[in-house]
């Protein structure tokens, strides 16, 4: 249970940083669109987060696809409480696929650096193997 409470913290601060009221914070962007490089990355940790939390059954895919199902309906719920709680933040879609992006990225990186793990640990296995000679030779 332990290995929940990073991802359960980011949600948190995911939740808070997106419905907090944004006249108290100011509202100015030296960069145009910087609000969705936050998204990407917020959404990118969260998942891999997840992903990382989860049990390390190889051949289980499910908790992924469950974990990217979550962040989208996450990110998707909180702009459209953007809009209803007159929080002086508006619904907007593109960052639903800023978050979006961030998710899929995250579960690209996660498959990758996880098949690469894998490979690494069968090839160290085997030369570790061969290595080793039965008694008796």
């Amino acid at each position: 249970m332990k290995k929940w409470v990073l991802p359960a913290l980011w949600v948190m601060l995911v939740v808070v940083a997106s419905l907090y009221p944004i006249g108290e914070i100011g509202h100015t962007q030296r960069i145009p669109h910087s609000d969705k490089i936050v998204h990407f990355f917020l959404y990118f940790v969260l998942f891999l987060l997840i992903a990382a939390a989860r049990n390390k059954r190889k051949s289980d895919v499910q908790p992924l696809f469950y974990g990217l199902l979550f962040c989208v309906f996450l990110g998707t719920v909180i702009e459209v409480l953007q809009e209803i709680m007159e929080l002086g933040r508006r619904f907007s879609f593109f960052d639903i696929l800023a978050n979006i992006s961030g998710t899929i990225t995250g579960l690209t990186c996660y498959i990758f650096i996880e098949k690469k793990t894998l490979k690494s640990i069968v090839k160290n296995s085997i030369k570790l193997a061969s290595k080793f000679k039965p008694y008796g030779n």
